[in-house]
């Protein structure tokens, strides 16, 4: 602690206690003599006042807060450098941050808590980044929630402008909250912004982190392991570990998480929007926690179930297939006596991401019973496309274990065989198709109902009611 408490500062700014530390400072709560009000004053550490570049870094903090004039960012005051040390003043806010919130209350929030506190927090982070300032430090201990429930960001000290596109500040950051470009030094946008903002939703439906390390390869660290995480895994769905009830953030979560900033949001507003969207009337949810066996693959090693898209004239697949691009007959089934036959039409939707609009559509078609119990999922892949010139290479799934029923007890379910184009790599023109079947064990007989995953492409079906 720099200063005792009843020191006056600048013959001004009178010590009322230490708050807390910050990006490079401590900060105090002090009441301004002239003002008559309490403020919050950051220090830069004075072993740093004369280094040129953390100097540089702190005054940049200072004119960021300066150009942001938003009620739901902590207001800037002024810039002060007095028996060389360096300080700036801001509003004192009476409250408590999210992250003491995620401790006290239940393990998840409310769609309605979570919008009361990402919907100013996406107004004021849009304000920053048309101001041309990114925050790079969305975390919830910089999210303040006052004694009335107003909601304020704080904490510039590491944001980004067009003036300050350096590798300190392209790398700085708390790693739970750091997108991959940020880690990998590449370049800061508004989408560096919204991937923390996906880490914190993340955190406030579920209870829990998307990334902590565990499954990183050995590292010097805790922070190494979680960045490594950052870069290289895909979260789990959020809908695989709570079981959601009259809403499912997961879609709306996991493109905030995208590893790459293009396919993300392209601005805070569009994701506000999209959790309005979600909400409800009742404003309730049950959630019932479910535990993953195991964490998803390695996005590097997804090599079972690839989709790979190509465009004719310019890429040329020389593969001895054996079977009409136009169409795949229906697969012959597995052979079982007795059999109880239950028709769906449950469907996916991959966006292949091509600028000519391009779907690739993944139904559950019917579910077969045989003597023993055991379910036969039959399956279709189907290619929507605007343009005839696109293709799509659908890899054989003899055993990907990234298809999978979860039935709504919560218990996961391999697939134990394939068959018909299931286990054949097969390529798609638009309107053609393949179909095959995938074989589970029986489901539980007090489930009611399962999903079918696909998890290399993070999307499910809806919960397929038991008709057997």
């Amino acid at each position: 602690m720099r200063f005792l408490v009843g020191q006056v500062i600048a013959q001004r700014y009178r010590v009322e206690n230490l708050i807390g530390t910050g990006s490079g400072g401590e900060i105090y709560k002090v009441w301004d003599e002239k003002r008559s009000a309490y403020l919050a004053l950051k220090l830069l550490r004075p072993e740093w006042s004369h280094n040129p570049e953390l100097l540089a870094r702190f005054e940049e903090e200072a004119r960021s807060l300066a150009k942001l004039q938003h009620p739901n960012i902590v207001r800037y005051y002024e810039m002060v450098h007095e028996d060389g040390l360096a300080f700036f003043l801001m509003d004192f806010i009476q409250g408590v941050t999210l992250r003491k919130l995620l401790k006290e209350e239940s393990k998840t929030f409310s769609l309605s808590k979570i919008l009361s506190i990402m919907d100013p927090m996406c107004k004021a982070l849009n304000y920053a980044h048309e101001q041309d300032v990114i925050h790079c430090d969305v975390k919830p201990e910089n999210i303040i929630i006052d004694q009335n429930e107003n909601v304020f960001l704080t904490d510039f000290g590491i944001a980004h402008t067009t003036e300050t596109n350096t590798d300190i500040i392209r790398s700085a950051g708390t790693p739970a909250y750091m997108a991959p470009e940020q880690i990998q030094k590449s370049e800061i946008t508004p989408q560096t912004d919204i991937y923390a903002l996906g880490v914190i939703l993340y955190e406030m439906f579920t209870g829990r982190k998307p990334f902590s390390g565990d499954s990183a390869p050995h590292l010097s660290s805790q922070n190494e392991s979680v960045k490594w995480e950052q870069q290289y895994r895909m979260p789990t769905p959020p809908d695989q570990i709570v079981m959601f009830s009259g809403i499912n953030p997961s879609r709306i979560v996991l493109k905030c998480l995208e590893k790459n900033p293009r396919n993300r949001y392209l601005k805070t507003v569009d994701l506000l929007d999209a959790l309005k969207k979600m909400q409800v009337e009742d404003d309730t949810f049950i959630h019932k926690r479910v535990e993953p066996d195991e964490q998803t693959d390695d996005v590097f090693n997804k090599k079972n179930k690839a989709v790979f898209v190509i465009m004719a004239g310019i890429a040329v697949i020389v593969t001895v297939l054996g079977l009409a691009l136009a169409s795949v007959k229906t697969p012959t089934s597995i052979s079982k006596t007795n059999s109880i036959s239950a028709q769906y039409n449950a469907c996916m939707e991959v966006d292949l991401g091509l600028q000519e609009k391009s779907t690739l559509i993944e139904c559950v078609t019917s579910v077969d019973i045989n003597d023993d119990g055991f379910m036969q999922v039959n399956f279709r892949w189907e290619l929507v496309s605007v343009s005839p010139a696109v293709g799509v290479t659908i890899q054989a799934d003899t055993n990907n274990q990234n298809m999978y029923v979860l039935d709504d007890l919560g218990n996961r379910w391999d697939h134990i065989a394939t068959g018909g184009g299931t286990d054949q790599s097969i390529t798609l023109k638009p309107g053609s198709f393949k179909e095959g079947w995938f074989l589970f064990p029986a489901l539980p007989s007090d489930a009611k109902g399962f999903f079918f995953v696909d998890e290399d492409n993070q999307v499910r079906t809806a919960l397929l009611m038991r008709k057997w």
